[in-house]
């Protein structure tokens, strides 16, 4: 149970980084004047459209060639150039943001230096993948490590023969005919995707004992059936 807590808790964690859109290149240093097509993608296979606008100092200077793009969920990705005529001009930025209304996603766009926000200072931009990416990225490994270790701990609890006779023995003839009728064979379920031989054997039984008997005979090492048959 502890398990499923902690993979579900990632997974929600995780949904708020992982955008349903997914933008192309997500840093450029540009020239003037420059067309650059970028390359918007529908990563959830969803059915939207996503708004394309700009700010910045370098907005005056730049032209989309569409405002808005339309997916439908057999859609993987679509395409928009801006044109970019910024000539004598420098120490310009904007940020390209494309949105679907409830998730956003920013392209860095520079002209030469920049501003540093916080010092006024100019400052060089360096070409780095975004960091929302190494985020993400991040965080889906810490995902599949937990589904992973999550079924990996289902399959190490799925029944064995061993198990599964313990249990027939341990258990009432009450509790044994809610789990066995002519309807339904619960206890050969548990068995069938590890011994389906087993299982095979199993179904056609309704006796308690008989399928403890059955269950003994098939561990039974092969040298013991053998000297048992002279």
């Amino acid at each position: 149970m502890k398990k499923i807590l902690t993979f579900l808790l990632m997974a929600c964690f995780v949904s708020s980084y992982v955008a349903a859109l997914g933008i192309a290149p997500a840093r450029k240093e540009v020239v003037s004047p420059e067309n650059i097509t970028y390359r918007v993608y529908n990563t959830e296979a969803k059915d939207f459209t996503a708004t394309i606008k700009l700010n910045g100092t370098m907005k005056e200077y730049i032209t989309l060639d569409k405002s808005s793009i339309t997916f439908t969920k057999e859609e993987k990705f679509k395409t928009f150039t801006i044109n970019i005529d910024a000539k004598g001009k420098n120490n310009l930025f904007s940020d390209l943001i494309v949105s679907d209304g409830t998730t956003e996603v920013i392209a860095k766009l520079t002209l030469g230096e920049v501003p540093n926000k916080i010092t006024g200072n100019l400052i060089k931009e360096e070409h780095q993948s975004d960091s929302n990416i190494l985020i993400t990225g991040l965080l889906i490994m810490i995902v599949m490590a937990n589904i992973g270790y999550f079924i990996a701990g289902r399959v190490k609890k799925k029944m064995n023969p061993e198990k599964l006779l313990a249990k027939l023995i341990r258990m009432s003839d009450s509790s044994f005919r809610t789990k066995v009728t002519k309807e339904q064979n619960k206890i050969a379920d548990e068995i069938k995707d590890i011994e389906p031989d087993l299982a095979y054997k199993l179904y056609d039984l309704t006796n308690r004992q008989a399928m403890i008997s059955t269950i003994q005979d098939y561990l039974m090492p092969k040298s013991v059936k053998g000297e048992r048959a002279l």
